[in-house]
């Protein structure tokens, strides 16, 4: 019933399933995360060819998308309230990593020179909110604690903050941190330049300036999220079901099955 009397169907991340695109006869949007499953031509040809729209936060997905045939896309980029946050950016000599799974600490610890910091500490447990933001004042770098992101909360609030943040080179770090100019990015499997204490300060010299302008950024854009979504529920129901669909189908099940095999 509530799908009956919708006017509009939003995915958040993920669809359904792998054998039905959406939901056939009403118009639907979707909103991927780059950190999950959506490399996929096949998935995005699958996309395209229902009808569905698409609200990305990562530019790179974007890309991909429209290469895949997506007709109607809105692309944003979040970011936090610098107001909102203690601007205590901490001693530049201590950093911060949050160890999610995705780099081994000696790999972290590759990425500076043997005199940049006196203190590395690597947190592998969830804080309180409020402990958690008295231990970050701590620290005046952060290092982004994964390979990819969806949007990624934890760097943006750390930017917010005033902090150094240092990055993996892969979306979104990438597409919101300048390297040398408002934040730190590495390719963190193979290292070409060494971090130096004068990188982290000229860093921590600009970034709440750089923070106020990401600021005032999404507030612009998220102004057009509304009228896109109100545009996208105009459009024709989603749309999917013949013979080609499901040969789409088949490929994209062994495709992931593969990714998860090999990864």
């Amino acid at each position: 019933d509530k799908i009956a009397a919708a006017d509009l169907i939003i995915f958040w991340e993920f669809l359904p399933g792998r054998f039905q695109i959406a939901v056939n006869g009403k118009p639907c949007l979707v909103v991927p995360m780059y950190d999950n499953e959506w490399g996929s031509k096949w998935q995005w040809r699958r996309i395209a060819k229902s009808g569905m729209s698409v609200l990305s936060f990562c530019d790179a997905l974007t890309r991909h998308a429209k290469s895949c045939g997506v007709k109607n896309i809105l692309t944003v980029h979040y970011a936090m309230d610098p107001s909102s946050f203690p601007q205590t950016t901490g001693d530049p000599r201590k950093a911060l990593y949050w160890d999610r799974g995705n780099f081994e600490e000696s790999t972290i610890r590759a990425l500076f020179e043997p005199d940049a910091l006196d203190e590395l500490v690597v947190q592998r447990e969830f804080l309180p909110p409020e402990e958690y933001a008295a231990f970050l004042d701590r620290f005046g770098v952060y290092i982004a604690p994964r390979a990819k992101e969806g949007i990624g909360m934890a760097f943006l609030a750390q930017i917010a903050r005033g902090k150094c943040v240092v990055a993996h080179n892969d979306a979104t770090m990438n597409e919101y941190i300048t390297d040398g100019q408002t934040g730190i990015i590495r390719n963190f499997n193979a290292p070409q330049k060494r971090i130096s204490a004068a990188d982290i300060q000229a860093i921590r010299d600009k970034v709440r300036g750089y923070a106020d302008k990401l600021y005032a950024r999404w507030r612009q854009e998220q102004g057009n999220i509304l009228p896109f979504c109100e545009a996208a529920a105009k459009l024709p129901p989603v749309q999917y079901g013949d013979p080609i669909d499901a040969l789409r189908y088949v490929a994209f099940l062994a495709e992931g099955i593969l990714m998860r095999l090999f990864k």
